[in-house]
């Protein structure tokens, strides 16, 4: 039959591309600095409202490191030693770094979650499209 004698190695039969592209009709295209203006732009970013709770903490973790040397004395004078700040770290760190993994892990459950249900609809569309081809397929043979 003549779908027979079409088909080539790659097996795709009657999908095979038939034109190639000679390199000089195909389109380069320049990105200019559009992508810069992509990365930064503030319209549908969260980077803004993040900007605003992030930067009084950082500015107040500046100062307190610029600082440090001239608090020295004042720790030293109201009776907080470095073994007191080592506790006062400890005790902060230990509950954030908790919070921090328990919603990392809420997180990675939910990632897997979705990633099972996308192959599962995966395998649903690809059953279907199968069906689809497979019960058309004797449609045109009759």
């Amino acid at each position: 039959s003549s779908r027979s004698s079409r088909s080539s190695s790659s097996g795709l039969g009657e999908f095979d591309c038939i034109f190639q592209p000679s390199p000089e009709t195909k389109i380069e295209y320049e990105t200019g600095d559009y992508m810069y203006r992509l990365m930064f732009q503030l319209h549908g970013s969260a980077m803004p409202r993040a900007f605003k709770m992030a930067f009084p903490s950082a500015l107040a973790a500046l100062v307190l490191v610029i600082l440090t040397q001239d608090l020295q004395d004042a720790r030293e004078t109201i009776g907080m030693y470095s073994a007191k700040t080592t506790v006062i770290w400890g005790s902060l760190t230990f509950p954030l770094l908790t919070i921090l993994s328990f919603r990392t892990s809420i997180a990675w459950g939910r990632f897997w979650d979705g990633n099972s249900l996308l192959h599962a609809m995966r395998g649903e569309w690809f059953d279907s499209v199968s069906c689809l081809a497979t019960f058309s397929y004797p449609a045109k043979q009759g």
